[in-house]
This record gives C-alpha cells, sequence and structure tokens, in this order.
C-alpha cells in the first residue's frame, strides 16, 4: 500500500475538485487530517501545504456538496479541525487558518453539517468541538445598528 505524503497534497486537494465521488472525498480528507496531525515538522509543512492549496476552501466547499453523507462530513470536520486547531503553537498557519475559515464561512457549513445530522454523535462532537475552539479566535460581529 502506498503512504502519502506532503508531496501529494495539491494532487489530493484536485482529486478532491475534479473527481468530487463522495469515496474518492471521504479518503482524501482522511488523508490530510492524518498528513496535518503527523509529528513536527511534517505536520506544520503539511498544514502549511493545505491553506496554501486552498484546502480550507475545498473542505467547505465539500460540506455544502456532500451534506447528506454523514462518512465524508466526518472525514472533512477532523480535516478541517487538523488544518485549523490541532496546533495551536503553529502560529503562521493558526493565523492563515483563522482568515480562511473567516473568509469562506466554514463555521457556518459545519453549523448546516450539525442540524443535517441531529441524531450522528460522532459529527455532532467534531463539529460542536471545532466551533468550540474556533469561535473564541475568530474576531467577533457585532450586529449593525441601523438608525
Amino acid at each position: 500500500s502506498y503512504a502519502a505524503s506532503i508531496n501529494d497534497i495539491s494532487i489530493i486537494l484536485e482529486c478532491v475538485k475534479v473527481h468530487p465521488s463522495a469515496k474518492c472525498t471521504e479518503r482524501a480528507f482522511q488523508t490530510l487530517f492524518l498528513l496535518s496531525t503527523d509529528p513536527d515538522p511534517v505536520g506544520t509543512f503539511a498544514r502549511k501545504e493545505i491553506l496554501e492549496n486552498e484546502g480550507i476552501e475545498a473542505m467547505v466547499l465539500t460540506i455544502w456538496k456532500h451534506m447528506e453523507n454523514g462518512k465524508v462530513i466526518l472525514a472533512v470536520l477532523h480535516a478541517l479541525w487538523a488544518v485549523s486547531v490541532f496546533d495551536i503553537h503553529d502560529n503562521d498557519n493558526l493565523t492563515m487558518a483563522l482568515a480562511k475559515v473567516e473568509q469562506s464561512r466554514a463555521l457556518e457549513a459545519v453549523l448546516f453539517s450539525l442540524q443535517t445530522h441531529p441524531v450522528n454523535l460522532r459529527i455532532l462532537e467534531s463539529g460542536c468541538d471545532l466551533i468550540q475552539r474556533l469561535s473564541p479566535m475568530l474576531p467577533s460581529r457585532q450586529p449593525e445598528v441601523r438608525s
């Protein structure tokens, strides 16, 4: 069997865009999770590579595209966790990840996935953990007051 490496990240993300079948997508994000959580320095390089290749944007698009598929959603939530909050001491990647999470409105997609899978405990745990960790780090949005 073949083990993926950092060099494969751009290909893996391209595969998700070009062949977005559920099985391919689930495996792709499981692989990105494993690479992102590798011991450093490999994990740090993997997270940087995923972020620079629009990995978070791909994750958000995948949540919307495969909303009904619990296996795909779980794989994406794990990958999103790994790339964003797995290592909060990895300042450069964390800063880039938070900006991308905010720009792509990732938490909206995560919330919607929780509503779509209200009895899947693994999705609920992963999604709530992500929201709990990411929310305090994102800039707070004050409601607009219109006079």
